[in-house]
């Protein structure tokens, strides 16, 4: 039987810390979702068809915002810590060599995750 505080109330801090760590992880997860699309703008030897295509202003769109608002509504060190961990992942998803255009889909869906937390 678990003991309950008086009154009925919990600890809201335990809430909040776990929506916190949970919307760190949808940011930095959309930030890797779409890394290996939005790095082929820089790639020597990619096309001009794929560097200009949706799927690749997609992923660049879903990495600039993605770590614009991990500065804005996180502090430098978190948001540093979102966007390295969302980079890393991004390169491990690089090494397993997953399909693109679905990667930058999972993108936009963790991103739209993230923002429908901000509004509660």
């Amino acid at each position: 039987m678990r003991h309950e505080p008086e009154g009925g109330l919990r600890c809201p801090t335990a809430n909040m810390t776990m929506l916190a760590l949970v919307r760190g992880a949808a940011l930095a997860l959309s930030i890797a979702f779409s890394w290996n699309q939005f790095i082929l703008i820089f790639a020597r030897g990619t096309s001009i068809a794929v560097q200009f295509s949706v799927a690749t202003s997609v992923a660049s769109t879903i990495v600039i915002s993605g770590a614009g608002l991990a500065y804005q509504h996180h502090s430098p060190a978190i948001a540093s810590a979102i966007l390295a961990s969302g980079l890393l992942a991004g390169a491990l998803i690089g090494i397993w060599r997953l399909a693109r255009p679905p990667m930058t889909c999972l993108s936009a869906v963790c991103l739209l995750a993230y923002l429908g937390t901000m509004s509660g």
